[in-house]
């Protein structure tokens, strides 16, 4: 017989967390909750694990985030979790299956790396300060950056994770 994960009961919003009919894995590591009201940290790097966000997010004096491949949550619950970070500045996303739509306005980001997030389709950043841009994943269908601000980045690199056929547009890179 297949052992069943167990479930936890954590009166958490991620209504993205379903299971899709998927095989999860019932060893993944679940942070603690309350990691997630530390006012001490300032870089927070999550890999490999699940989230599991409380209803208050509380990280007043993050500065640096980093969310590779997180467990089970998806699109809403990093979104939030960005959106919990007032003092944001250097954001990473990398290999988040079901992020769509990132949406940073109401921060002053200077670096931003996307890597490897293949279902995301928007991204709308306030671009006024940022001076580093890392982009690597599929070449999008259509528009994917949205700048608002003043845009003067420095520094942007683009790779694209698989070979494109020579007639391949770049209009998702259009700004």
């Amino acid at each position: 017989e297949g052992e069943e994960e167990e479930e936890v009961d954590s009166g958490t919003d991620n209504s993205d967390a379903e299971d899709e009919g998927r095989n999860w894995r019932p060893w993944s590591y679940v942070l603690p909750r309350g990691l997630f009201s530390c006012t001490a940290i300032r870089t927070l790097r999550i890999s490999n694990c699940r989230m599991n966000l409380p209803k208050t997010v509380e990280l007043p004096f993050l500065e640096t985030l980093s969310i590779t491949a997180p467990r089970r949550d998806g699109g809403r619950s990093v979104q939030r979790l960005i959106s919990s970070c007032l003092r944001l500045v250097d954001l990473t996303l990398q290999s988040i299956d079901r992020l769509t739509t990132v949406s940073v306005l109401d921060k002053r980001l200077r670096r931003l790396a996307i890597r490897c997030c293949h279902s995301l389709r928007t991204v709308h950043i306030d671009a006024s300060e940022l001076r580093s841009l890392d982009y690597c994943g599929t070449v999008p269908a259509g528009p994917l950056l949205s700048l608002h601000g003043s845009p003067r980045v420095p520094s942007c690199t683009v790779d694209f994770c698989r070979v494109l056929p020579e007639d391949a547009g770049f209009t998702g890179f259009r700004v």
